[in-house]
């Protein structure tokens, strides 16, 4: 009985050392192409040409690097096991696809860049998971249309970047579930024009901008909802015409940017309700007439 005893601790002994050996092993071998802190808890990959992702990552990073490489694909669960990781850069690579379920197992991850690749579509189920992020930057993309419930399950997001992308096309709904996004940037897109209820249920957005599109007219109660907006530009479109109602609801807004935009006339009722507004800018426009009672004490022109 004795003998069985003392075999059994020594097979457990030996298993522990396995897994010691091994987790320093991969511990030390991506640290020879990387440069790691003493806890492995932050690594640097960025600038190493690396065509892939390195494997295996130890399970304690909490900050992970891969940006400016040549990475051109995230496989689906490329990241398992990494659960303390918080902060994960991609930026600049050449990543043209991301798998469904790419991110699964990230559940304490709260910042995510993209900025910089080739992405062109994003699939439903790419961000499942990540419960905890609060900031996704997908800037300088090739992407080209929004799908419905592409965001679904980010319920802590707060800032959201697709600053220039080739986006047309925003799916009623695709904020949906967004309820604490504080950021959404959509500038430098080709987006024609915003559909109703396309930023419902962002109730705590404070900061809205969608210049440099090729928006052409805005229509009544487009921004309902928006309680907490602060900050709305829509300026270097191809607006000609803001109808009344437009800005109804807007009761927080204090920064309005309609420049370079193709309003000639300036109604009167145009502006009603913005009682918190302090800068309006409508440089560049080609504006022939303002109704009595439609200028504003805090006017840019």
């Amino acid at each position: 009985m004795f003998h069985h005893v003392v075999s059994y601790r020594r097979s457990l002994v030996l298993i522990l050392c396995t897994i010691l050996f091994l987790e320093t092993q991969a511990d030390s071998d991506i640290c020879k192409i990387c440069t790691c802190n003493s806890l492995t808890t932050r690594i640097n990959c960025a600038r190493r040409n690396l065509l892939s992702i390195p494997q295996p990552i130890p399970t304690n990073v909490e900050y992970l690097d891969l940006g400016y490489n040549k990475i051109s694909r995230i496989e689906k669960e490329m990241f398992q096991g990494l659960h303390s990781l918080e902060k994960l850069e991609l930026w600049n690579n050449n990543i043209a696809t991301i798998k469904e379920g790419a991110f699964t197992g990230l559940s304490h991850l709260k910042e995510l860049y993209l900025f910089g690749n080739n992405i062109s579509t994003i699939k439903e189920g790419v961000f499942t998971g990540l419960s905890n992020l609060k900031t996704v930057d997908l800037s300088y993309n090739k992407i080209s249309r929004i799908e419905k419930e592409m965001f679904q399950g980010l319920h802590s997001l707060e800032e959201l970047d697709l600053y220039e992308n080739n986006i047309s096309t925003i799916k009623e709904g695709t904020f949906t579930g967004l309820s604490n996004l504080k950021e959404l940037s959509l500038d430098s897109n080709k987006i024609s024009r915003i559909e109703k209820e396309m930023f419902q249920g962002l109730h705590n957005l404070e900061k809205l901008s969608l210049s440099f599109n090729k928006i052409s007219r805005i229509e009544k109660e487009m921004f309902q909802g928006l309680h907490n907006l602060e900050i709305l530009n829509i300026g270097s479109n191809n607006i000609a015409t803001i109808k009344e109602g437009v800005f109804t609801g807007l009761c927080n807004l204090k920064e309005l940017n309609l420049g370079n935009n193709k309003i000639s006339r300036i109604e009167k009722e145009m502006f009603q309700g913005l009682h918190s507004l302090e800068e309006l800018y409508l440089n560049s426009n080609p504006i022939e007439k303002y109704e009595d009672g439609a200028s504003y004490s805090s006017q840019h022109s």
